[in-house]
């Protein structure tokens, strides 16, 4: 689960917050600040997507994920650095619910 407040090229604030299912092998736990790059505007209201995702290590942590909308229309792709442990890889299906201002 993760949460996030951006701007697009529109102007408009908008929080997020996106919550995964993750199927994969390896375990992995960590406490990281992420950044996330997509394509057009927030839209408001929730959304599906699905793609994969890695991320591990013992202390610093880091990761990344790309995914695409159900539609194929939209993708986004991110990075995490942080502190943890364990490597984990999979697929994931995601919800984000997005309120803009």
């Amino acid at each position: 689960m993760s949460g996030s407040v951006g701007v697009d090229t529109s102007g408009q604030v908008c929080i997020q917050f996106t919550t995964c299912g993750r199927v994969g092998p390896g375990e992995s736990a960590g406490a990281t600040v992420n950044a996330t790059v997509g394509e057009g505007n927030f839209c408001e209201g929730n959304s599906v997507s699905g793609g994969g995702f890695a991320e591990g290590g013992a202390g610093l942590f880091g990761g990344g994920s790309v995914d695409a909308g159900t539609s194929g229309v939209s993708a986004t792709g991110g990075v995490s650095v942080g502190v943890g442990v364990g490597v984990a890889a999979g697929a994931q299906a995601c919800i984000t619910r997005t309120k803009c201002f």
